[in-house]
C-alpha cells in the first residue's frame, strides 16, 4: 500500500477554548444593556436560575406575591419580630446564667409560646422548614429553661 501522501498531512490545531462563565462585570454589562420585556427575561433567566423555555411558559398565575420578605400574608413586620426574638433570647439566657429564677421561668414560659406561635402561624424568616426547625428549638430551650428554673425555685424554698 502505497501512503507517501499520509507525510505531508499537518496535525490539526487545538480549538481555544471559551469560558464558560461570565465574569460579573461582564454579566452587569449584560443585565444593565438589555431593557424592556427582554430585560426583564434576561434578568429572570439570570436571577432565578430557570430554563429559557420555563421563563418563556411563565403566567402571571405562576408568581406568589403573597410570600415576601415581609411575611407569609405581607402583614407581618419580620424586622419586630426578629428584634422580639433576639431581645427574649437575650433575657432568657441572662437571667438563666445569672440564675434569677424568676424570670428564667417567666422567659422559659415566653419562648415556649413563642415557638408554638412561629409553628402555627407559619412566619417566614428564611425557608418554611427552617423556620419550624426555629419554632422547635426555641420550644425546646425554653422548655428546658423554665424546668430548671422551677426545680431550683422549689430547691431555695425547701
Amino acid at each position: 500500500m502505497d501512503l507517501d501522501w499520509i507525510d505531508d498531512v499537518v496535525r490539526a490545531k487545538r480549538a481555544k477554548r471559551l469560558t464558560a462563565v461570565l465574569s460579573r462585570g461582564e454579566a452587569n454589562k449584560i443585565l444593565n444593556a438589555v431593557t424592556g420585556v427582554n430585560g426583564l427575561l434576561v434578568k429572570l433567566l439570570y436571577g432565578t436560575g430557570m430554563r429559557l423555555m420555563e421563563v418563556m411558559r411563565l403566567r402571571i398565575q405562576d408568581i406568589d406575591f403573597k410570600v415576601t420578605p415581609v411575611g407569609r400574608d405581607g402583614s407581618e413586620n419580620i424586622a419586630l419580630i426578629i428584634i422580639l426574638i433576639v431581645m427574649i433570647y437575650a433575657v432568657t439566657l441572662i437571667s438563666f446564667f445569672g440564675k434569677i429564677t424568676s424570670l428564667s421561668i417567666l422567659t422559659g414560659m415566653m419562648m415556649v409560646s413563642f415557638g408554638i406561635w412561629i409553628i402555627r402561624n407559619g412566619m417566614v424568616i428564611y425557608r418554611d422548614n427552617l423556620t419550624n426547625y426555629f419554632g422547635y428549638v426555641t420550644i425546646a430551650i425554653g422548655a428546658v429553661v423554665a424546668l430548671w428554673a422551677a426545680i431550683e425555685w422549689i430547691n431555695e424554698m425547701f
